[in-house]
């Protein structure tokens, strides 16, 4: 059975995303740090593009992206 635990400092992070092969408890918390770790890497610039741009955003009050 796949472990369905969430992580907030995986952004995306959903269990489907980084459970393959894992299995719960302790293996798969830390397959899941570093799987995040990676993400957040990977994902840090697009990330701060996305921010940048919601920031914008929330200044003029358009909420609704």
């Amino acid at each position: 059975m796949h472990c369905k635990v969430k992580d907030r400092e995986c952004e995306g992070g959903t269990a489907e995303r980084y459970d393959e092969g894992c299995r719960c408890p302790a293996a798969c918390r830390a397959h899941k740090r570093e799987y995040c770790r990676r993400w957040n890497r990977e994902h840090a610039e697009e990330r701060r593009e996305r921010n940048r741009r919601w920031m914008e955003w929330a200044r003029h009050g358009r909420w609704e992206a």
